[in-house]
């Protein structure tokens, strides 16, 4: 078998999706119940790729059988909608199975009511009301959720008050969004909107997308059958850490470099290196979606594993540790997205290895480019974030640092595949 099996760059088919059943069970259940979900994880976790196994009808009767079958699903890619798309074309859109299953009677008639009125708080109420009455609901499955907090008429008390009074007071309406943000950042994010009332998403219950169980791992890298051994196993997971579309692309990268023959360290230095150039736009893309707080604690983390490299230990790390220690809501969520563990020089590391090869190439850039840290710091809009120590410390790390990582990310690529095609335990490996 020469074609690899493995799948990445955009949502995975129901057909291909191997993962998440715990996920899903939970998710479908709450649906049952009427209940709002909000399905959070960082950029390529896999939130499309669950939606639309929910969309599935075949898939989700296998786990719930055919409790969901008054339900109408309707899906919302809030990429898509444009800059004068409106509440009315909104719920024109949500409640269009109405107008498809009910030519007549008293629902059409309450629709239309609704329609004329453009769909107003009042009229949008009574047909709730009479859907729940008739046992139907309606599930809207809003992707992309962040999207709408920059949309200049969706992103508004009206629409989001609306979205929460409905959902709570109506069995019939049920709301399952997902976004990259925390709930307790989503309700930061509104509260300049909503300063008085009680917040949009505390109707919701947080699905955490995190890295993938080890089992659905093994799982998953199987379909290689004896292609990959456990040194290949090995570093396909550090190297993802576990992240879905990582832990798809290393494999597939793995899997061409074994075509070609290379073998030993060799293998895992130009799979490795491969994975660094198409990482790339994953990183930045997701440097770009964390707060301003969750990157001071990346970074700082990230720099001080880093330094590992450094064996005079030519500046003091711990300086960068001690510096987030106050930071324990950022480093939850952090943990439970799987980007940094328990482990480490200073407790913890960021998981995702290929992560700090694109850091390196960003303190490369900054060297190359002559550009102070401080003035980098800027330019990540970090507004507030560093007191003039952090950024001293920060400043002294990234110059080191760059001293020592002339080739930016390739210098921690060679020390990484070293490490793992001599098969170094993960304690005593440098990179």
């Amino acid at each position: 078998m020469n074609r690899s099996p493995f799948v990445h760059g955009g949502p995975v088919t129901p057909n291909d999706f191997l993962n998440r059943q715990r996920e899903l069970r939970r998710l479908l259940n709450r649906l049952e119940k009427g209940q709002a979900t909000a399905v959070v994880g960082q950029s390529h976790t896999g939130k499309t790729s669950l939606l639309r196994y929910v969309l599935d009808k075949v898939k989700r009767d296998r786990i719930v059988g055919n409790k969901l079958d008054r339900c109408w699903f309707r899906e919302v890619d809030s990429h898509m909608l444009s800059r004068k798309f409106n509440q009315a074309a909104f719920w024109a859109f949500v409640l269009e199975p109405v107008t498809v299953y009910f030519d007549s009677g008293e629902l059409q008639t309450l629709y239309q009511l609704a329609h004329e009125n453009d769909f107003g708080a009042f009229t949008l109420k009574r047909l709730f009301a009479a859907l729940d009455q008739a046992n139907w609901r309606i599930v809207v499955l809003l992707d992309e959720f962040d999207a709408l907090l920059n949309h200049p008429i969706l992103n508004s008390a009206e629409f989001y008050g609306s979205l929460r009074s409905l959902t709570s007071r109506f069995s019939s309406l049920a709301l399952i969004i997902a976004t990259r943000r925390s709930l307790n950042q989503l309700n930061v994010k509104t509260q300049e909107i909503n300063p008085h009332s009680s917040p949009y998403f505390n109707i919701f219950t947080e699905l955490r997308l995190g890295p993938l169980p080890k089992r659905d791992v093994a799982k998953l890298l199987a379909q290689a059958q004896d292609r990959f051994d456990g040194q290949d196993r090995r570093f396909i997971s550090l190297a993802s850490g576990r992240h879905p579309y990582l832990l798809q692309l290393a494999a597939d990268i793995l899997w061409e470099v074994d075509l070609e023959g290379t073998q030993g360290v060799e293998r895992y230095r130009r799979a490795a290196e491969e994975l660094r150039v198409q990482s790339e736009g994953h990183f930045a893309d997701s440097w770009r979606g964390w707060s301003n707080a969750e990157r001071k604690v990346i970074m700082a983390i990230a720099l001080a594993q880093m330094s590992l490299l450094v064996e005079d230990h030519y500046f003091e790390w711990s300086n960068l540790i001690e510096d987030i220690q106050d930071y324990t809501p950022e480093i939850r969520d952090l943990e439970k997205s799987g980007i940094i563990a328990s482990g480490g020089q200073g407790g913890r590391q960021v998981m995702q290895r290929s992560f700090l090869w694109w850091l390196a190439d960003e303190i490369k850039r900054l060297v190359r480019d002559e550009t102070t840290f401080e003035e980098w710091l800027e330019e990540q809009e970090f507004e507030g974030v560093f007191t003039q120590r952090e950024r001293r410390n920060l400043g002294q790390a990234a110059r080191e640092l760059g001293t020592l990582l002339a080739q930016g990310g390739t210098t921690l690529v060679e020390a990484f595949a070293k490490g793992v095609g001599e098969g170094l335990g993960e304690a005593t490996m440098r990179f």
